[in-house]
């Protein structure tokens, strides 16, 4: 598998794609404005009981929801005799949600730095290994090394899925980037104490390096950008042996965009309509409730006569239909309810091979999604985890 990760300048907006064997398999536009994964120190701006939370002000104007039932472990930065969270209290906060519509940010007391193979977090005391790889015998080697060479106060480790398969000699990075965001967090905690609230304490990185550190092991073969200051920023952050893929694109004759048909790639994920190479397409409409998604067999027909043919033709297009489908979720960050109307089957080996495809799709998605059930007008319910705003959103915001 060769993968790519392109980042560069379309139309004003700072885009991010990412190419696997040639193909693109998502799309990001970029906010400058983003607040996700920033640290303040915030001031409590009152205390509502009858829904259990609190409003948070972590800059002037801006007031942040806080549900106290998922923060108990609240870290204060003014002197306290009890633990309640009360009205002009000084809270270290992090945000983890963007204002939606109406809805204001949300904010959570337990705070996390991400690095590319530990994640620092102030909910967790010891060392704990990621879901996916939590029998891995790598995995299990780091967090003993962990345990044995790490001060934790008040914060504790996940070991993360890059260091599955990490070679032994390797271990002295995880070691230090692990030093290195304990180092981090501490300077956090110290700042914060010495602040007025409300206050920036902490920037998280831009987007496209939390994405990168995110990209599995060996997954990546080149990363390009046309941009000399993102290409700096990138080059402090990612570990030594990752160096030699950043690649920093320089041709005034041919633009980067242009090379790897960014625009097209835009869009055609901003489209409802999508053809298949089968001569099928889906149609994708987005709804304040779900997203539904209809397959049609349009211009792909059977030279062959019969219900056989016909049966196989139908499972050709609905297959490759399932396959798009998984890549416009990816592409477009679709998220919610997500219903499917695939092209009835009459064959129950056809039906159980395409769920049981659609399933494996959904496995190789980096955000949970989950196949839920099949209606019995044989609509296929699936819901995907929500990340921020879709990509149509995102091309809204920046308009």
């Amino acid at each position: 598998m060769s993968a790519k990760y392109i980042i560069t300048h379309i139309d004003n907006r700072l885009v991010a794609a990412e190419y696997s064997d040639g193909r693109c398999v998502g799309l990001n536009i970029v906010s400058p404005a983003c607040i996700i994964g920033n640290i303040y120190a915030g001031r409590v701006e009152n205390v509502v009981k009858n829904i259990n939370c609190a409003f948070v002000e972590i800059q002037k104007g801006v007031k942040c929801y806080y549900p106290l039932d998922e923060n108990t472990g609240h870290i204060f930065l003014n002197p306290k005799n009890n633990t309640s969270v009360n009205q002009g209290d000084a809270v270290l906060v992090q945000v983890i949600k963007e204002a939606v519509k109406t809805k204001p940010p949300t904010v959570t007391g337990k705070i996390s730095l991400t690095g590319k193979y530990v994640v620092l977090s102030t909910d967790i005391r010891g060392i704990n290994i990621s879901s996916k790889t939590r029998k891995d015998e790598v995995c299990l080697a780091v967090r003993e090394m962990l345990l044995e060479n790490v001060q934790r106060d008040g914060f504790g480790f996940i070991v993360r899925t890059n260091c599955k398969d990490l070679q032994r000699d390797k271990f002295d990075e995880v070691l230090s980037e692990a030093q290195r965001l304990s180092e981090e967090f501490l300077s956090i905690r110290k700042n914060a104490q010495f602040c007025r609230a409300p206050q920036l304490i902490y920037q998280e990185p831009p987007e496209y390096i939390s994405r990168i550190l995110s990209f599995q092991n060996d997954y990546i073969d080149e990363i390009i950008t046309d941009d000399k200051e993102i290409y700096d920023n990138i080059n402090k952050y990612i570990p030594a042996e990752d160096l030699k893929k950043v690649r920093l694109y320089k041709d005034d004759m041919f633009a980067l965009y242009k090379l790897y048909d960014i625009e097209k790639q835009l869009r055609d994920a901003l489209s409802k309509k999508i053809w298949l190479k089968c001569g099928g397409y889906i149609v994708i409409e987005q709804t304040e409730a779900l997203t539904s998604i209809d397959v049609n067999s349009g211009k792909c027909v059977s030279k062959k006569s019969g219900a056989e043919a016909k049966e196989n033709t139908v499972y050709r297009v609905n297959c490759e239909a399932a396959q798009e489908i998984a890549r416009q979720l990816r592409i477009r960050n679709l998220s919610g309810i997500i219903i499917i109307d695939f092209i009835n089957m009459d064959s129950e080996e056809h039906n159980a091979s395409l769920l049981s495809q659609l399933r494996e799709l959904f496995r190789e998605d980096r955000i949970t999604t989950s196949l839920i059930d099949i209606t019995k007008l044989g609509l296929a319910e699936v819901t995907r985890k929500r990340t921020g705003e879709t990509l149509a959103e995102s091309m809204k915001l920046q308009n």
